[in-house]
């Protein structure tokens, strides 16, 4: 939950990956896991930031 949270505050999961000084391949693994737990978690794309919808 914590990395999801870092990428929606920052607005980028590079920055969410400094934040949390992880790699980016954590995160994502991360990301997947919490969305097998909970279903989809309404991420989407513009310009190469993800936001929350």
């Amino acid at each position: 939950m914590k990395s999801f949270l870092a990428i929606v505050r920052t607005e980028s999961v590079r920055k969410a990956t400094e934040l949390l000084y992880l790699s980016q391949a954590t995160v994502s693994y991360r990301l997947k896991t919490l969305e097998q737990e909970m279903g989809p978690l309404w991420l989407s794309e513009e310009k190469g930031h993800p936001k929350s919808v």
